[in-house]
Order: structure tokens, then C-alpha cells, then sequence
């Protein structure tokens, strides 16, 4: 989570460029992680922050993957929680967004659609800092 902190810090500064190539060097090393783990509740975390880091990269399908492979296990009840709002995020985004040929977007462009539909209540941030729009 080391290369997910510098690259929002990256974004802060103002360097996209950058944040976006360390959100996926990020993404790729705990989306390893995650697939290498088998043991409860460790699988089901570095799933959830995989998936994360995938919606972050602007990547749905394997944000959705990881998500569905996070609940797949027997996650503990707060991870599942957190694991189905982010599959429901990557649902919508996928049925709203205008994706590339690769069904990817940036973090900017998730951030824009995440702040519409978001809703406070299933803890979806909305903030307006460009920080993160992942559940909390």
C-alpha cells in the first residue's frame, strides 16, 4: 500500500501522469498478493484492497473479478460488506460509463462518476478533494 499512498500524494501534487502509473504498479503487486493467499481473513482483505486499487486504475472488469473472488472465500462479515459495495460500484460503473475499447478509465473519470452515484449511507465517500472513492 506503500505505491497507493505516493500515488495519491502524486494526484494531490497535481502530477496524474504518475499517479496513474503507480496505482497500477500498486494494483498488479496486490492483485498478486491476492491470488496467492489462501488463508482467511488475509485472502479476503488483499482482495478487497486488489479490487480497490483495480476501480482506482479504472480497470471494472478486474475490479469486479477481484471483488467476486474476495466473497467467493468465507470473508469475514465487515470485509463482505465492503467487497459487495465495491462490486456494486463496478456494476454501475460498467452499465454507466463511456469505457475505452478496453472497458478501462482513468481514476479521474471514476472519480466523476463515483461522486454522482455515490450514496453516503452505504459508505461510498463523496468528497470533492479527488483523494478516494472507494468505500471506507
Amino acid at each position: 500500500m506503500r505505491l497507493a499512498s505516493k500515488a495519491v500524494i502524486a494526484r494531490h501534487e497535481g502530477n496524474l501522469k504518475e499517479s496513474r502509473r503507480l496505482f497500477r504498479q500498486a494494483f498488479e503487486e496486490e492483485s498478486q498478493a491476492a491470488n496467492q493467499t489462501s488463508h482467511e481473513p488475509a485472502r479476503s482483505i488483499l482482495h478487497r484492497s486488489a479490487a480497490n486499487l483495480a476501480l482506482e486504475c479504472g480497470n471494472i472488469e478486474a475490479c469486479i473479478a477481484l471483488a467476486i473472488g474476495g466473497l467467493a472465500g468465507h470473508p469475514p462479515e465487515d470485509i463482505a460488506g465492503e467487497l459487495k459495495d465495491i462490486l456494486e460500484v463496478a456494476l454501475l460503473l460498467r452499465h454507466f460509463a463511456l469505457p475505452d475499447n478496453n472497458n478501462n478509465m482513468t481514476g479521474e473519470q471514476v472519480y466523476g462518476i463515483v461522486k454522482i452515484i455515490g450514496n453516503p449511507d452505504r459508505g461510498i465517500r463523496t468528497e470533492y478533494d479527488g483523494q478516494r472513492v472507494l468505500p471506507q
